[in-house]
């Protein structure tokens, strides 16, 4: 469901008596609502700026607000890239209600029907906005991350685990205790002598240095610096651009499936398929995008021929659909310049699996 489409139903369920017991204010309120908000509406305007269609007359304003006004009506809020991540989240809440159910520590009595029974028969004032603070801005059923830890996806009891698959990230996490995703790592502290030595370079000869290390070469004389006292990339990437070989940019969807193909698939054992895969890449973090696209013609599957090409290519196909990155040779193979990417995805502070990469 879209951003507008959620919003559009939560003005509707207001008012409909199925969710009098939900939203009222009362001492014995125990069930809460929580949205999940499904993509960008800055990316569903039409004609005039209106989000999803003109006669709605709802800008991308309007709906930001009616999000950010939906915790003081009683709601929770969770947001995801596309309908893969969604998935990702009704996952984990599902584990999370699963736990609570076998060791006790939920309460909930009801099957839907008698909830449904109950429901009905209560009266109309407990479909009011709830008036005690205690009912307002609840937190969400799990903690609302950009995406799922990589983990999530590769331990036994997860919907996506298949045996004997689990990757490097998974086989680590229960070696030790979980650790958070990674966050943004603190600005680069900047090495004034170095600083001042590339000031006094000319564009061209930034250009030259950038162009050298694979870094790009648009911009300011500022910019060209800022990419010089970064940390180089690895130099397996910059031996494939200069070969000019196809290296998958950090952040896409290209890198994100070879990062989901690293941390949880084990080489020799059976390939993943398409389907397992892209919900693996969705939870990395490392697409910008979400894996499932936009509602156009391409998703982030599109560029899996890509990485099937070159000599060696980055992934193999293997019997029954499914793909696995190749290992040999080893000093150039997928699994090398997945490892790299995984360094990237790191140093950006977008992959969520919490276990950094050695750079080695």
């Amino acid at each position: 469901m879209s951003a507008f489409q959620s919003i559009h139903k939560f003005f509707h369920l207001t008012n409909n008596p199925l969710n009098r017991y939900i939203l009222g204010g009362g001492p014995d309120r125990r069930c809460e609502i929580c949205y999940i908000i499904e993509g960008d509406a800055s990316k569903k305007t039409v004609h005039g700026g209106n989000v999803g269609r003109r006669n709605w007359q709802q800008t991308v304003e309007d709906v930001e607000r009616a999000i950010a006004s939906l915790p003081t009506h009683g709601f929770s809020v969770m947001k995801t890239k596309g309908h893969l991540g969604t998935v990702c989240k009704l996952a984990k809440v599902a584990e999370d209600v699963s736990w609570k159910a076998k060791n006790g520590s939920t309460d909930a009595t009801f099957t839907y029907q008698q909830f449904l029974s109950r429901v009905k028969v209560l009266d109309d004032k407990y479909g009011d906005a709830p008036t005690d603070p205690r009912h307002m801005n609840p937190a969400p059923p799990v903690p609302d991350t950009d995406d799922m830890p990589e983990s999530t996806f590769g331990e036994e009891g997860s919907p996506f685990y298949e045996p004997g698959q689990e990757g490097d990230s998974a086989m680590d996490s229960k070696q030790e205790a979980k650790k958070p995703a990674s966050k943004p790592p603190p600005a680069q502290e900047v090495n004034s002598e170095e600083h001042a030595q590339l000031k006094k370079l000319s564009i061209a000869q930034l250009k030259e240095r950038c162009k050298e290390r694979d870094e790009k070469i648009g911009g300011k004389k500022d910019d060209l610096i800022a990419r010089l006292l970064k940390p180089r990339k690895p130099e397996i990437l910059i031996a494939r651009a200069r070969r000019k070989e196809y290296v998958p940019k950090v952040p896409s969807s290209n890198a994100a499936l070879m990062v989901a193909l690293l941390s949880h698939h084990v080489p020799g054992t059976q390939g993943m398929t398409k389907e397992r895969l892209m919900l693996l890449a969705e939870g990395t973090g490392v697409s910008k995008e979400s894996m499932s696209g936009d509602g156009g013609f391409y998703d982030g599957w599109s560029g899996m021929s890509q990485l099937q090409t070159g000599d060696p290519a980055l992934v193999r196909k293997e019997k029954g659909h499914r793909y696995s990155l190749t290992t040999q040779p080893p000093e150039t193979s997928g699994r090398a310049v997945a490892h790299a990417l995984h360094i990237l995805a790191h140093r950006e502070g977008i992959c969520t699996c919490g276990n950094p990469p050695h750079d080695s």
